[in-house]
């Protein structure tokens, strides 16, 4: 008897260490899950909370100090942000960015006039450019004023490195200053209106410069000049490598990416380039003058894009898979 029940308890003992393991083993996966879900709420909360705690950041064309202490006069446009916009106060910390990569870190002091400047609490410092230098160049001239602003507004803001109007057979300007107003009697275009594009690149420069506040980026989108197809074909051949957006090239992802994952952008002097047509598409010769010139021709999918969504698509293509 005594043995019988030695063996009952051993049996029992067996299987209650039996269950207490599989209650331990069985929620493990759950348990991962849930610490995964824990660590990815962590870091979004760290990244609000970083956001949150940005000092506000202002623009100055002036080259910025070393020295603390000294004096930055914010513009017109910089001042009355901060105090009418942000209404922010005197003693407020800040970021003044000259908009090549220089960043300091100051004090407002504000005057009666509204008028604003900074003093600076700490020696300016160069913020490298990450990533690639990406210079989106477009056959915009046909797209209704907002289409274009919008085009400008969005590339900046996903980190285009520079922008460039392309002069096509189907896109032969990108507006003129003055245009409509003609001399009395002669019924030709006065001087000023000759000037290429001068009231919408004025414009664009401004829309860029606001997409750069609120993206908080340390380097100003540059706006090139305008290029005939002549002109841009040899700036392609000049460029270490270019991509147009056309029916029938292959998928991005498959024009020899591999290597530039590695590239060091400071290094690099010349950006890479992402064509794209206008309304209608590059004409037969235009993309063979392209494609003889070194540039490569890419697929975005099987749906046909307007000119601004496809610039917008090839950029973010190229962004992500490198």
């Amino acid at each position: 008897m005594p043995a019988i029940q030695s063996s009952s308890c051993k049996f029992v003992h067996v299987q209650s260490f039996r269950s207490v393991r599989q209650t331990r083993c069985l929620p493990t996966r759950h348990c991962v899950q849930a610490s995964r879900e824990s660590s990815i709420q962590r870091s979004v909360k760290s990244s609000q909370a970083q956001a949150s705690s940005r000092l506000p950041r202002f623009y100055c064309e002036t080259p910025l100090p070393d020295v603390v202490g000294s004096s930055l006069q914010l513009s017109a446009t910089e001042s009355k942000h901060a105090t009418r916009v942000l209404r922010l106060k005197d003693n407020t910390l800040v970021e003044v960015c000259d908009g090549q990569g220089q960043i300091v870190t100051g004090k407002l002091v504000t005057t009666a006039k509204a008028a604003a400047h900074i003093v600076t609490t700490t020696p300016s410092q160069q913020v490298s450019w990450e990533g690639c230098k990406w210079e989106l160049a477009v056959a915009c001239g046909s797209l209704q004023s907002s289409r274009a602003d919008w085009l400008l507004e969005k590339c900046t803001e996903l980190g285009a490195w520079s922008f460039r109007p392309i002069l096509s057979d189907r896109s032969p300007g990108i507006g003129w200053k003055g245009v409509g107003k003609t001399n009395k009697g002669s019924g030709e275009a006065d001087g000023y209106a000759m000037e290429r594009g001068a009231g919408r690149f004025g414009r664009w420069r401004r829309i860029a410069d606001a997409a750069s506040k609120q993206s908080l980026r340390a380097h100003h989108l540059i706006l090139q000049p305008a290029m005939t197809m002549s002109e841009f074909s040899a700036h392609v051949a000049a460029a270490p490598s270019a991509w147009v957006g056309a029916a029938g090239g292959s998928p991005l992802r498959d024009q020899g990416l591999a290597p530039l994952v590695n590239i060091q952008p400071d290094r690099e002097t010349e950006p890479r380039l992402l064509i794209i047509g206008p309304e209608g598409d590059f004409t037969m010769a235009e993309l063979n003058l392209l494609t003889h010139h070194g540039a490569q021709l890419v697929s975005l999918g099987c749906l046909r894009l307007r000119v601004e969504t496809a610039a917008l698509a090839m950029l973010s293509a190229a962004q992500l898979l490198i």
